[in-house]
């Protein structure tokens, strides 16, 4: 698999794998197999439906506590330069970058990432972030 995606289904689960847009009706859905055509991947049920605004890359970095941190993910940075920090993890211009308010950065070192704790998502816990 060469990039790892993760959405909410509509009944509201987790579900990772690759992505498949369908572009005309902008509806998205997340399946853990390798697909040739469009035509297998339904009619065997191997793909699950997601929300749209749910779906998120994984970013090949991990947290301190060994989990996937995806864009969309809610982080806590302990020990920054002016204290612990809460980040959205986004996906801008190119690059996996840190949200803090207006202010948005790459990624540093290994330190880091070892200091990160992935604490929530954008799409269950907006009020971490300030969003409804």
């Amino acid at each position: 698999m060469k990039h790892l995606f993760r959405g909410k289904s509509l009944d509201g689960m987790w579900v990772n794998g690759s992505l498949v847009e369908e572009l005309e009706t902008k509806r998205d859905w997340i399946c853990d197999v390798a697909f040739t055509n469009f035509s297998t991947l339904f009619q065997h049920d191997l793909a699950i439906e997601v929300l749209p605004e749910s779906v998120g890359m994984w970013i090949q970095k991990i947290d301190g506590n060994k989990n996937k941190i995806f864009v969309g993910d809610i982080c806590k940075i302990y020990g920054g330069d002016y204290g612990d920090d809460i980040v959205v993890v986004v996906f801008e211009n190119g690059k996996f970058l840190k949200k803090c308010g207006s202010v948005v950065i790459q990624f540093s070192d290994y330190y880091e990432l070892n200091n990160i704790e992935v604490i929530g998502n954008i799409t269950d816990n907006p009020e971490m972030v300030g969003e409804k």
